[in-house]
This record gives C-alpha cells, sequence and structure tokens, in this order.
C-alpha cells in the first residue's frame, strides 16, 4: 500500500509542527530507507542460499520468541557540552566517571514465519557517577592545570531500540544461522556538573562552577548475522549475534556471544555483549562502547 500526502496537507501539518521533531525526521526518514535497501540486498543474496528445512518452514505458522536480559555493562568514551552563559565548551570522559547503574531494562522479541521474521530489540539505562579530586574533563578543550582537579556529577540516560527484518540461511538440528538488516536508535541525554580547585589557572570564573546539558539522537542502518551452534545432547547451545552499520553515527557496531542451556520451559544464556559507536565531527558524543556480561531468559511459543 502507497500512501500520498497532499501538497495542502504537508504544508498544514509543518505550520503547526513543533521544530525539535520536523530536525529529527529526515534522520528517520534516511535511517528508514537504508534498513529497507538493506533489507531488500540481504533477501536477494540471502534467497539462492536458502536449502533444507529453512525453505520447507515457509507454510509454517507464525512462532515467537522472547527475552528479559540483565545486562551489567562497563561504559567508555567522551561527552561534550555546548558552551552557555559565556562560558567554554567542555568535554567529559565518561569512563572516568561512571561507578553503578541506576536502572536498567532490556528485551528483545521476534516473530518469525518460516524463513523469514522480523525483531525488536530494546535497553534501557540510567548511569550516574560522581568522583572527587578527578581530572576527566577539559574546558574549552584543554586539559586541566596541572596544580587543578575537580568534583564532577555525570549522568546518562536514555534508550537504544533496533528493528529489523531477517531471513534464515540454514535451519538443522545442530545450527541456525540468519541474515538480518534493520535499524537502530541511539537516544541519551547527557548532564554534569563540576566545580574546580587548586591552581585553575586562566580558566574563566564562569567555567569553574557549571551545569550543562546535551542530546544525542541518531539512527543508523545497520546489517549482520545471528544464529547458535547446538551440541549433540540438544541442551547446550552457542549463540552468536553481529551487526555493523552507519547513518547520522560515523559507525556503529556490535557483538554478542556466549553459551546457554535449553530447559523445558524455555532457554537461559549467559553471554558478553559489546557496542560500540564512533561520531562524526560535532557530535554532543564523541565516542561510546559499552561491554559486560548479560544474562537472558528466553521464552519460545
Amino acid at each position: 500500500m502507497h500512501l500520498q500526502l497532499q501538497p495542502r496537507a504537508r504544508h498544514a501539518i509543518g505550520a503547526t509542527a513543533d521544530p525539535a521533531p520536523r530536525r529529527a525526521w529526515p534522520s528517520l526518514v534516511r535511517a528508514v530507507r537504508w534498513g529497507r535497501a538493506a533489507t531488500a540486498a540481504t533477501l536477494c543474496v540471502a534467497a539462492p542460499f536458502a536449502w533444507g528445512p529453512a525453505a520447507a518452514q515457509a507454510s509454517d505458522g507464525w512462532r515467537f520468541t522472547g527475552s528479559l536480559n540483565l545486562y551489567l555493562p562497563t561504559f567508555h568514551g567522551s561527552s561534550s557540552f555546548p558552551p552557555t552563559g559565556g562560558g567554554s565548551a567542555a568535554t567529559v570522559d565518561i569512563g572516568g566517571i561512571f561507578d553503578h547503574l541506576e536502572g536498567t531494562f532490556m528485551g528483545s522479541l521476534e516473530a518469525r514465519k518460516g524463513p523469514v521474521g522480523v525483531f525488536t530489540d530494546l535497553l534501557y539505562l540510567d548511569l550516574s557517577g560522581n568522583k572527587s579530586g578527578s581530572r576527566s574533563i577539559s574546558i574549552g578543550s584543554v586539559a586541566l592545570p596541572a596544580g587543578a582537579q575537580a568534583n564532577i556529577d555525570l549522568g546518562l540516560r536514555g534508550t537504544v531500540w533496533a528493528i529489523g527484518g531477517s531471513y534464515r540461511l540454514s535451519q538443522a538440528p545442530a545450527q541456525t544461522l540468519d541474515a538480518f538488516a534493520g535499524a537502530r536508535m541511539l537516544d541519551l541525554r547527557s548532564s554534569a556538573s563540576w566545580s574546580l580547585s587548586g591552581n585553575v589557572g586562566t580558566i574563566g570564573l564562569q567555567d569553574r562552577s557549571a551545569m550543562r546539558e546535551s542530546r544525542s539522537r541518531n539512527w543508523d542502518a545497520i546489517v549482520g548475522l545471528k544464529g547458535r551452534y547446538v551440541g549433540s545432547d540438544g541442551k547446550w547451545f552457542l549463540p552468536y549475534y553481529l551487526d555493523v552499520g552507519g547513518g547520522d553515527s560515523q559507525l556503529t557496531y556490535q557483538a554478542i556471544a556466549g553459551v546457554g542451556r535449553a530447559f523445558s520451559w524455555g532457554d537461559v544464556a549467559g553471554t558478553w555483549r559489546y557496542m560500540d559507536y564512533k561520531f562524526k565531527d560535532g557530535a554532543p558524543l564523541q565516542d561510546l562502547d559499552a561491554s559486560g556480561p548479560m544474562i537472558s531468559a528466553i521464552f519460545h511459543w
């Protein structure tokens, strides 16, 4: 089905829309276009490689898989804050400040009919940290003077959401292998407050004690592979996942691998999850990566 917006209706909507969603709309449109093109390319490439049970499942009904995950990552990167009130821009080293996770939720859902599937994955996080006597901040792109130090409070809150389509390349008792394509959104709000002490040199009064905020929202197209290898007993398995992409970000990629065991009610898996973002020049976040253990309860119906 094709929807066509009439010029008059589009003008009426634009006259009352808030400018912030209007600025975010081109990024979403680009990510959707890239995701659709990547999905089409994935299906075209994958179709000739489908064989055996994977192709035979085309007439099966819908099957669903959902998971709830406990993820305990360590974060590294740097966040930039624009100047306010005549002050200078500031950059804070994330890895040098965060010490605990205030709250997190992570879950995924997949629907499959035969070899074709759709999936979504959501991560919500809320981090905060406080560091006294720290040097993990630069003011005006210049590191603190040798005799200066800072008390820093840093917060990071937001979501990482992915959605996509997949095609099963291989379906066998010992393994499954899916190719997929889609889009991932990163929406994070950063806040920082600091006070400097010691020999602060020529740093201006307005920058010696300040509070700043910034926000990053990126849409990126992603492609990748995921699946599992199953042991001879049919209970133990090795899950894996890999994606790579870009768009609003210069580059993003993610990898997951570990071990799991099947039970009568579902599966339990212990994995290591790594996610990395390289941002374009001038972005509020300069770089960001998260890595750590993840425990998953997986349900099938």
